[in-house]
């Protein structure tokens, strides 16, 4: 912890530094230093030192500030740079070619950058508190031949969809699953934006709810109208959730109560036979580890239940793991936890810390052992800076049909 501690506070030390040095390049010295210098000095001090029983409501609106501030000082600092290099680019052809390209001034550069970052900054923002659908239509021969696909329907995933659109499919022609991951309630984030999911969830009628983890970023004791709201959700035939790191980090006992509460049944490391006829497994999140739990071992749990041998079977992972041993078992994984990066170019570093997978549909298959669909959610809520961009807030909608 007090290496990670030092990462980030060398990390926002520099960015803040360079921001600054990048305003005393471009307005020189004067007064506007000080107020900034204390603003920038009060915002690092927020972000490294959390504190919400401080002053109660009044920290958790001060922190979110910070948090937006954050947010903006990356926009800030990569279209700075940005600029740093078409500026060095532009000496180079000078000194190379003979070229001169007109140039704007420092000033007038800083505060375009300004402008762009925030922006960028309030597009981020909305993005973050508008949850979008995003359709996928799976086949497998381990479905009720019923299960036909219309003719409006191709095999795959289908472009965003605007955020009160209603998908068409009959529901006697697919068995629908409306997924939902990190949602990370917390301090900041709960009944209005929790409605916001509902409405949608609700609009796509589903057959079954299934949250793969982080539902919850604080403790959840007391937080009954969320639960309430949670409840209502209405699915044909069940409605799931597994647990997340999150779950672990921020209070086990508080989550699981929060999510018996609302409704969901809690898959831990294990399997059930949902009315669908589906088998639907449900593991941990590998963090349990260090509350002392047993890794979860998704291949022992789906050889004892026999009725997923020949059944089609739904694995619900908080992350997009899966062993050599699981694909051909596991018709479909719905899996979270990434974010898809949150704030680009933050996905390139989710996809190297998650074993290169792909946002979105990913078919693995093992020779002899048949395929397995990999679903990776964007997910629909967010974690620090309230902002998302170029990974927009999701909520999956996945049509399974039969196909010989």
């Amino acid at each position: 912890m007090p290496n990670f501690f030092f990462i980030v506070s060398s990390v926002l030390f520099c960015a803040h530094g360079y921001f600054f040095f990048k305003l005393r390049q471009a307005f020189g010295g004067g007064l506007w230093q000080a107020p900034v210098v204390v603003f920038i000095l009060s915002m690092m001090g927020l972000l490294l030192f959390r504190r919400h029983d401080l002053f109660g409501s009044l920290s958790q609106q001060l922190t979110g500030v910070a948090y937006i501030w954050l947010g903006f000082l990356l926009f800030a600092s990569l279209i700075f740079l940005a600029s740093d290099f078409l500026a060095v680019l532009r000496i180079l052809l000078k000194a190379i070619a003979g070229l001169n390209v007109i140039w704007p001034s420092a000033a007038f550069r800083a505060v375009l950058c300004l402008f762009l970052a925030s922006g960028l900054t309030g597009y981020a923002f909305y993005s973050a508190h508008t949850p979008q659908l995003r359709h996928v239509v799976i086949g497998s021969s381990k479905l009720p031949a019923n299960l036909s696909v219309p003719e409006q329907l191709t095999l795959g995933p289908e472009p965003f969809t605007p955020g009160q659109e209603q998908l068409t499919p009959e529901s006697d022609q697919r068995l629908r699953i409306v997924a939902i991951s990190d949602v990370h309630l917390s301090e900041s984030l709960g009944v209005d934006f929790l409605g916001k999911i509902a409405a949608l969830v609700e609009s796509q009628k589903p057959d079954i709810i299934a949250i793969t983890g982080d539902l919850v970023d604080t403790d959840m004791s007391g937080r009954s109208a969320d639960a309430a709201i949670l409840r209502s959700l209405t699915a044909r035939y069940g409605k799931y959730a597994v647990i997340g790191n999150h779950e672990v980090h921020r209070g086990l006992a508080s989550a699981r109560a929060f999510i018996a509460e609302s409704g969901f049944t809690l898959l831990e490391n294990r399997a059930v036979l949902d009315a669908s006829g589906i088998v639907v497994v449900g593991v941990n999140d590998r963090s349990m580890r260090e509350v002392g739990a047993d890794s979860a071992d998704p291949v022992a749990i789906i050889k004892k239940f026999p009725a997923a041998s020949t059944r089609f079977v739904l694995m619900l992972k908080h992350r997009p793991l899966m062993s050599q041993d699981e694909i051909g078992l596991v018709d479909l994984q719905l899996s979270g936890h990434t974010h898809g990066g949150q704030v680009w170019p933050g996905s390139y570093l989710a996809k190297a810390a998650n074993n290169d997978v792909e946002q979105g549909l990913t078919v693995y298959s093992r020779e002899g052992q048949g395929e397995t669909n990999l679903y990776l959610s964007n997910g629909v809520g967010y974690w620090g800076p309230p902002m998302r961009f170029l990974a927009p807030a999701e909520i999956t909608v996945i049509d399974l049909i039969s196909q010989p």
